[in-house]
């Protein structure tokens, strides 16, 4: 007779939730240092022994896989910087189960390794794109260099990474003429090119994000006569709208102020073989301990299944909690 235990998804939480979506960093370390991630000196880089290596990594995606996931993003800090990264998603890409692999990343390093990422079997890229102005994109990067990034985002273009989705956080200056800006420069192609702009996330002010991104919104819905685009859906929280002349779409993201709780399926595989299912929240295991401790396939499995079993309902901001979002974004990978 089977348990109570047995007839609950191995991927489901106690509200139902199914999980399908693993984001999995591979490196706490990059090469920029945005303003909104972490701070000008950096954040203390977690010690060779800490970080899963890949073979271990790959052992966990694949026993995820075998649960049900079938989306993988990979991100960092910067996965690129990380040695052996491309060999790993090489090897993601003969998991046959998998829908999806895509990959989050700054771009400045993607422009000599996006066909062979495509290669590889790698679909998609994100691409952290706060401007398009030089000046303004070395600030807010603490010395990056606009040119690798479009370089990049271009070099993804062309080996078929597409649709390439330029995410622009919405900081506090972050002018209308300027997201205008970006918006032009995707028409251009738009259906290679999906702009997103999202709400600024240090977690301080929700209320102003949340304006900021409104505010903009509306500006740009005036400038662009956007239709909302009723082709999209999904358990992400982007909001889909369409540039009625050219068709190209345009996504905005309020994950604070517009929380999409209730149908996340998403989990995350920290660098160091933490699994964590909600951002807000100081929850998770170390499945690196339990791996390297000896654990077998089932005591493993019942890890996993505990952990999402317990997901919280909502994270901090959803619940008005005075604690917000405690996981550092460049530790997580957003």
């Amino acid at each position: 007779m089977s348990s109570r235990w047995d007839e609950i998804s191995p991927l489901s939480d106690r509200t139902g939730r199914q999980h399908s979506y693993l984001r999995v960093s591979v490196t706490d370390r990059c090469n920029q240092r945005c303003t909104y991630c972490m701070p000008k000196q950096g954040v203390p880089a977690k010690s060779h022994d800490e970080i899963l290596r890949f073979e271990e990594t790959l052992q966990l995606v694949e026993l995820f896989v075998e649960l049900g996931v079938r989306r993988v993003r990979i991100t960092g800090g910067e996965p690129l910087v990380r040695r052996g990264a491309m060999e790993f998603i090489s090897a993601l890409g003969k998991l046959s189960q998998l829908e999806e692999i895509s990959l989050t990343t700054n771009g400045t390093l993607l422009a000599a390794r996006a066909q062979a990422l495509a290669d590889s079997g790698l679909h998609r890229v994100n691409v952290s794109l706060d401007s398009l102005r030089p000046d303004r994109y070395e600030r807010i990067t603490r010395g990056g260099d606009l040119a690798d990034a479009i370089a990049g985002v271009q070099a993804a273009r062309a080996a078929g990474l597409t649709p390439v989705k330029l995410n622009t956080v919405v900081l506090p200056d972050l002018q209308p003429d300027e997201a205008r800006e970006i918006i032009l420069w995707c028409n251009a192609a738009p259906r290679d090119f999906i702009p997103r702009f999202i709400e600024c996330m240090p977690f301080q002010d929700i209320a102003a994000a949340g304006t900021a991104l409104t505010d903009l919104q509306k500006a740009l819905q005036r400038q662009f006569a956007l239709v909302p685009d009723e082709q999209v859906s999904g358990d992400g929280p982007a909001q889909y709208w369409r540039v009625a002349e050219t068709g190209l779409r345009v996504g905005f993201i309020a994950p604070l102020t517009q929380h999409f709780c209730a149908r996340c399926n998403r989990l995350r595989l920290t660098s160091d073989g933490r699994l964590v299912t909600c951002l807000g929240h100081r929850d998770g295991i170390s499945l690196r301990d339990l791996l390297r401790g000896g654990a077998s396939r089932d005591e493993l499995v019942n890890a996993i299944r505990r952990t999402i079993l317990d997901k919280p309902r909502g994270h901090a901001c959803a619940m008005d909690n005075d604690e917000l979002f405690p996981n550092s974004m460049s530790e997580m990978g957003g």
